[in-house]
């Protein structure tokens, strides 16, 4: 999906997380993903995406997430969502919600007693971004360097070659990779 959107190897893991939504949970606030780089939001292309892998089951008693269908396309950078033009990513667990940065959504409110929902989020983001988690302090080299190249790459231990500048992320002018030979 990042290959497609966001051009092949041309992205960063933005986020790897498990998200617990437990009993009694409020909802988030609405949110579009992009937003997190203001600068860069609201263009035509993709700058981030993302995919939630159920592991339970999501239902709209235990928190499923609040989509806005369409609002992609929207303009404004957040503009007024109505209950009325969002539905909930109900799925079985091992099911996915790939989405755009540019989509509308947020988790919604646990209201049962026991249930928790837990699912697995990936973002990923253009590689001309900074992500939000900074995998280079929390992966030490031993660990990259025994990754495959193209998780080393996500993970920020590459430099960033777009296809028609100059690199961003480079060590003493050369391709991060240098440090883990």
């Amino acid at each position: 999906m990042a290959d497609q959107y966001l051009g092949e190897d041309n992205y960063y893991l933005n986020t790897g997380q498990l998200i617990c939504i437990g009993p009694g949970e409020t909802p988030q606030m609405l949110h579009r993903d992009e937003l997190n780089w203001p600068e860069a939001a609201g263009q035509d292309h993709e700058i981030t995406i993302t995919a939630i892998f159920a592991l339970t089951d999501f239902t709209e008693e235990n928190g499923a997430t609040v989509i806005a269908p369409g609002s992609q396309r929207w303009p404004g950078a957040m503009p007024e969502v109505r209950p009325d033009q969002t539905c909930r990513a109900v799925m079985k667990a091992g099911a996915a919600l790939l989405y755009s940065g540019k989509v509308i959504h947020g988790g919604g409110a646990n209201v049962s007693q026991d249930q928790w929902r837990v699912g697995l989020h990936a973002g990923f983001v253009s590689g001309w971004l900074r992500s939000e988690e900074n995998h280079q302090l929390t992966t030490s080299l031993d660990v990259a360097r025994r990754l495959p190249e193209h998780a080393q790459r996500m993970l920020g231990f590459r430099s960033y070659v777009p296809p028609k500048s100059a690199r961003l992320g480079m060590v003493n002018y050369e391709d991060a990779g240098v440090l883990l030979e």
